[in-house]
């Protein structure tokens, strides 16, 4: 009887011992990748530029809490991309494979002897292993004042970056109301 009681203090003590682990674990993955992308203007076909992202860091996987990136998000033709402290990007949703998370880059700089920061955010939808992503970026990014959409999508044409948008969409469903924004 003794040893029966032994074997279940045993048990419960491995279940949870194994429990605090997966809690507490990550899953980390390496990422180091460079991605060919396109930007362009929602309205404008015939304002697509060509641009390269490096994305260098590690995506923390967690079971029971939220996933997060952290490493460098480096987008060619943006400054801030590369003097900004690294990115911690952290995912809001995971539905179907797409994450969506916030682009968030702080910059310092010392004006006239006073400190001066500058924050620069953008959304972003990406695959799990960041093969495609779609990032809507806001005047700030393009010092305009012009109030117009912008995405930066990976893919080397307006044709790949659209059909891109179009998947991540359906993925997501409706209800994150982004079917509006991809299919304009």
């Amino acid at each position: 009887m003794a040893s029966a009681k032994k074997l279940i203090v045993i048990i419960v003590v491995a279940m949870i011992a194994v429990f605090v682990v997966l809690y507490n674990y990550s899953f980390p993955k390496q990422v180091d990748m460079v991605q060919q992308a396109v930007i362009f203007k929602n309205d404008d076909g015939t304002s697509i530029k060509t641009t390269s992202v490096t994305i260098k860091g590690t995506m923390h996987r967690p079971l029971f809490k939220d996933r997060y990136f952290k490493g460098e998000f480096r987008i060619d033709g943006f400054p801030f991309t590369y003097n900004s402290d690294s990115t911690n990007l952290f995912i809001d949703k995971h539905k179907n494979g797409v994450n969506n998370g916030m682009l968030h880059y702080t910059t310092y700089s010392n004006v006239n002897g006073q400190s001066h920061h500058d924050v620069f955010t953008a959304p972003i939808f990406f695959a799990d292993n960041f093969e495609t992503f779609n990032i809507i970026a806001n005047d700030d990014w393009f010092d305009k004042s012009t109030q117009e959409v912008h995405f930066i999508v990976s893919g080397g044409s307006l044709e790949e970056a659209r059909l891109i948008q179009t998947m991540q969409a359906e993925k997501l469903g409706i209800e994150w109301g982004l079917t509006q924004i991809f299919r304009n």
